[in-house]
C-alpha cells in the first residue's frame, strides 16, 4: 500500500489558475459590507494606520481608501496580483512573505488595524499562532486585528473551508478564540453578513427558529465569521 502524505502547500501550484483575480472596483454592496462586518465593529478611523496581510488585488484598501484612510500598507505573496491592481495603489504594496515581513519590522513602525480577510486559515493553527505573536509587537496599545475565517460550526461554512485544499486549519468560534488565547489575545466573534439586507433579515429570522427546535444549535449560523483580537 502506498504512503500518500498530504501537504497542502503542494495545491498553491496550480493556485494561479484556481484563484479569481478581479479588479478591485469598489461598489455599494462592498462597502456595506467592509462598513458592517469590519468598519464599525473594530472601531475604525480616518487617521488610522493599517497593514492588511494578504491584501489581494487591494479591494479592502481601496475601501478605507474612500474611508479617508491614507496611512496604509499591503502586503502579499502572490505577486501576480499586481497585474490586477489600480496603479494608485501598487506603490502601497509589498509582495513578500508574510513571516518574512514582520520579521523584519524594525523601525518602530505601529499599525492601529491588522487586516487578515481570508488568511488565517491557510495556516495551521500553530503557524496561526506564531503569526498573531508576530502582529502583536506592532500593534499600537488600543490597536486590534481583524480577521475572517471560514465558520465550520456552520453548515453553510463548508463550502468556504472544503473549497480550497490550501486550507490547513478549520475554525469555529471557540478554537478560534483558542488561538487567540495561545497568542497572548482576547478575540470577540461576530457573525459575518453579506448580500442582500431583506435576505440576511430572513435568514436571521430563520435561524432562530431553528434555534428553538434543535438540541445543539452553532454559536453563530453565518458561513464566515470575524475575529476582532485585542492584546491582553
Amino acid at each position: 500500500m502506498r504512503n500518500i502524505k498530504y501537504i497542502p502547500e503542494k495545491f498553491y501550484e496550480s493556485y494561479g489558475s484556481y484563484r479569481e483575480y478581479v479588479y478591485p472596483l469598489i461598489k455599494k454592496k462592498h462597502i456595506r459590507d467592509f462598513d458592517k462586518n469590519f468598519w464599525r465593529p473594530s472601531g475604525f478611523t480616518s487617521n488610522m494606520s493599517v497593514l492588511e496581510i494578504g491584501c489581494g488585488t487591494g479591494l479592502f484598501l481601496k475601501f478605507i481608501e474612500k474611508r479617508g484612510i491614507r496611512n496604509f500598507i499591503g502586503i502579499e505573496s502572490d505577486k501576480k496580483v499586481l497585474e490586477y491592481m489600480p496603479d494608485d495603489l501598487k506603490d502601497k504594496i509589498k509582495i513578500i512573505d508574510i513571516f518574512d515581513y514582520l520579521g523584519g519590522l524594525s523601525n518602530g513602525e505601529i499599525f492601529d488595524r491588522v487586516v487578515l480577510i481570508d488568511v488565517l486559515e491557510h495556516f495551521n493553527p500553530q503557524e496561526g499562532v506564531d503569526l498573531l505573536e508576530l502582529i502583536k509587537p506592532v500593534l499600537s496599545r488600543n490597536g486590534v486585528v481583524i480577521a475572517r475565517v471560514p465558520n465550520v460550526s456552520s453548515p453553510w461554512g463548508t463550502k468556504y473551508q472544503y473549497g480550497d485544499l490550501t486550507h490547513k486549519a478549520a475554525y469555529a468560534p471557540g478554537s478560534l478564540k483558542q488561538v487567540g488565547l495561545m497568542a497572548g489575545f482576547d478575540c470577540e466573534v461576530l457573525p459575518h453578513r453579506r448580500g442582500n439586507p431583506r435576505k440576511q433579515l430572513f435568514e436571521s429570522a430563520i435561524e432562530k427558529i431553528i434555534n428553538l427546535v434543535i438540541t445543539d444549535p452553532p454559536d453563530i449560523w453565518t458561513a464566515n465569521m470575524v475575529g476582532l483580537f485585542r492584546a491582553r
